[in-house]
């Protein structure tokens, strides 16, 4: 047995969690030494001799890592000619590591599709799980450049799927042939679409590579999805840290185990490493096993156009940006990606390679433009009292005072209209603090004292003169939520599962609740009841003082959006697509309304109707009593809450942002900005202000919708507080800004 066969050993064994990433280290580290001595031993000795895998799954390793160069024109004996009774197996297409796949004949529909069987792993769990999720990944998925599944059973002891017959080749195959620049980039931004759609979808591909995308003519088709990742997916198969993917196309998060650190920049990074393979006919690093792999993803390595200079710089910037180690340097999106690339085919500069950070006045002032003008993800906070930077929304329909508890985005009613005007001068950076890890807890102030969380899992109180720490607390997982305040209470949700209230002057921990998920919704604040939702699908009802659990609703997915409240009815969305009204005194479904798509937009409450959005694409309008008064139809999902004031203004994932009639949902305007548009709009005055994925930051009347100025930008922040002239906001780079 080679040593090249031993390197696939040891990847495919990581791959379907038989061993551990370091386990594989340790044995290689000595064979290595062995080796040195003029001795050989195989990685299959060695880990015998450590007890790391039993003789059973030996014999499964020799059975499944075998025979993978044989003429792939034959059809395996062990799998019979006909499948489900309609499925006529042709020839052998190739082998995975996870199976075979097939060219059939679909006697049905009279088509020719591939068809992929599961190895047999004598009963392999994990792995049989881990197929059918490649499975349930693909299913998902609708898009030219994304292979189609069409169909998913078991024939006696093997599972299998049937999809699209790409009559093509690889990518790996024509990579042999001379492959011109435009050639290159044409082909990495369908790639890019594939995942873009992906994305969309909750999906992360985890094994971009040439060998995954076929090319047919013109045609790029993204395929094998089988270490896909469903974001946040109850039955987490890889949750035990193992290093997944193939080793020179894996980000450096997959490499060293990452998990949590593992998203859609993932994919990013692969296909990075795609484009520098098509560019300079190589791998960013070249390494004979996975430990020195891990050394080599260390060291830096040279920029394309250092490599072969018929390659324009432009193209070398972009190409290394989405290989940059740092995930927040990365391009966090694939719109990103995108644009780019299509700027250097269409001969203009960049729009994020390219693009510093600068503390310069121009510099300044846009970035706090972006920051001070939309919401992030709809995460709003709340108080019950109103700190001094807190304005109330506009709400033509009288409201009784116990009615109304005020947080950072308007009132109760969330409705992301604001009667202040944003900072007329913005002239230098008063201070700013690195917490090294991502903020996206909108931070709020409370008589000069700043709070926030981080990705580090401490949650912050800041003296909003000097940028001085007053307290941090630590929790043991990172904080996505925003705070709420009542009284002299801090509430943060984290995601250990908890829902910790603070003192808010000495930061002493006064109670916490357990939850066993993630808590990512923002609590509000009512008659000494806190409101939350959690990942384990429940809405809960906590007494403010004590932490006790007054009662809990069970929905049928996780909640990712933040609760609102008007009157005596608690509103939030559900993954499972459904709006739901629970009565905030029992705890009992008032009712509740089905879309057909996740519901991450927080409802926004005017004049007694409700507005949000869904992933079915839809902006709906509903009576407090859950009826249905009218519905629009958007290109794509919808990510965002809804700002209203004249209208009902709404960004979708089609790229366009609408303004629509608050009583029939009429078109007033719409605005196409070549981007998903998934951040909440905020609207000052007469303005709206919205921002797309691309980094683009517009300023429009309300009213017509005719653009004022926009502005590009590649960051991303957390939702702004303003205080006595002073701007305060978390940025994803990690630190927390005061500008004035």
């Amino acid at each position: 047995m080679s040593k090249e066969h031993d390197i696939y050993i040891g990847q495919f064994a990581v791959s379907i969690g038989m061993i551990s990433s370091q386990q594989l280290s340790s044995c290689l580290k000595i064979q290595a030494h062995f080796s040195n001595n003029g001795k050989y031993y195989s990685l299959l000795d060695i880990l015998r001799h450590k007890n790391f895998i039993s003789e059973s799954q030996i014999h499964v390793l020799q059975k499944t890592t075998t025979g993978e160069e044989h003429n792939t024109q034959t059809v395996n004996t062990n799998v019979p000619l006909k499948i489900a009774n309609r499925y006529q197996v042709i020839k052998e297409l190739g082998r995975g590591g996870m199976g075979i796949v097939y060219h059939a004949w679909d006697e049905v529909f009279e088509r020719n599709i591939a068809i992929k069987i599961l190895r047999n792993f004598d009963g392999n769990h994990k792995m049989s799980a881990r197929f059918m999720r490649e499975a349930k990944a693909m299913g998902k998925l609708k898009h030219p450049n994304i292979v189609e599944i069409f169909d998913i059973g078991m024939e006696k002891d093997f599972h299998y799927f049937t999809m699209e017959y790409v009559k093509g080749r690889d990518l790996r195959h024509l990579m042999s042939q001379n492959i011109g620049l435009r050639q290159a980039v044409r082909i990495v931004i369908q790639v890019l679409k594939a995942l873009q759609h992906a994305h969309s979808k909750g999906i992360i591909h985890r094994d971009i590579k040439p060998d995954n995308i076929m090319i047919a003519g013109k045609h790029v088709k993204v395929m094998d999805f089988g270490l896909a990742k469903i974001v946040e997916e109850k039955i987490k198969i890889s949750k035990t840290g193992n290093a997944i993917g193939t080793v020179h196309y894996m980000s450096p998060e997959q490499m060293l185990a990452e998990t949590k650190k593992i998203s859609f920049t993932t994919d990013i990074y692969s296909t990075g490493v795609t484009l520098y393979e098509l560019l300079v006919n190589r791998t960013p690093f070249v390494a004979k096993s996975f430990v020195e792999a891990v050394k080599k993803m260390n060291s830096s390595f040279a920029a394309p156009h250092t490599i072969k200079t018929k390659i324009p710089k432009q193209l070398s910037d972009i190409c290394m940006k989405s290989l940059e180690k740092k995930l927040p340097k990365r391009y966090q999106t694939t719109e990103m990606f995108i644009q780019d690339l299509q700027n250097f085919v269409d001969k203009k500069k960049n729009v994020h390679a390219t693009a510093k950070s600068s503390k310069t006045l121009y510099g300044l002032i846009s970035i706090v433009a972006i920051i001070s003008l939309f919401l992030l993800f709809s995460k709003s906070v709340g108080a019950e009292k109103k700190p001094k930077n807190v304005v109330r929304i506009e709400e033509k329909t009288p409201v009784s005072s116990k009615d109304i508890s005020l947080v950072y985005r308007g009132d109760l009613s969330r409705s992301g209209f604001y009667e202040m005007k944003p900072l007329a001068k913005i002239s230098n950076i008063k201070w700013s603090f690195p917490t090294r890890e991502r903020i996206k807890s909108s931070p709020l102030v409370d008589n000069g004292i700043l709070y926030f969380g981080s990705y580090n899992r401490n949650f912050y109180a800041f003296d909003t003169k000097n940028g001085k720490i007053i307290w941090q607390f630590t929790t043991q997982g990172y904080i996505y939520s925003s705070p709420t305040i009542d009284g002299n209470i801090v509430y943060i949700g984290s995601h250990d599962g908890n829902m910790y209230a603070l003192d808010k002057r000495s930061g002493k921990q006064i109670w916490k609740f357990r939850t066993p998920d993630s808590i990512l919704s923002s609590p509000i604040v009512k008659n000494n009841v806190v409101y939350f939702g959690c990942h384990d699908g429940k809405i809960y009802a906590v007494n403010a003082t004590t932490g006790k659990q007054i009662w809990y609703y069970k929905t049928g997915d996780k909640i990712l959006s933040s609760p609102a409240i008007l009157h005596e009815k608690l509103y939030v969305g559900s993954n499972d697509g459904f709006l739901y009204a629970i009565n905030t005194n029992s705890g009992q479904l008032s009712w509740k309304f089905a879309t057909r798509g996740v519901i991450k937009s927080t409802p926004a409450i005017s004049n007694n109707t409700i507005y949000f959005g869904s992933f079915d694409g839809f902006v709906y309008a509903l009576s407090v009593k859950g009826q249905e008064i009218w519905k629009f139809k958007t290109g794509a999902e919808i990510h965002c809450s809804a700002a209203i004031k004249d209208f009902v203004y709404i960004g979708s994932n089609d790229g366009y942002f609408y303004a629509l009639g608050k009583n029939k949902g009429t078109l007033k305007w719409k605005t196409f900005v070549k981007a998903p548009v998934v951040m909440s709009p905020c609207i000052f005055g007469d303005a709206i202000y919205y921002s797309s994925l691309s980094g683009m930051l517009y300023s429009a009347n309300s009213y017509n919708g005719k653009t004022q100025w926009q502005q590009q930008l590649s960051c991303k922040f957390s939702s702004p507080v303003i205080e006595q002239g002073t701007l305060f906001f978390g940025s994803f780079d990690g630190t927390i800004y005061a500008v004035h």
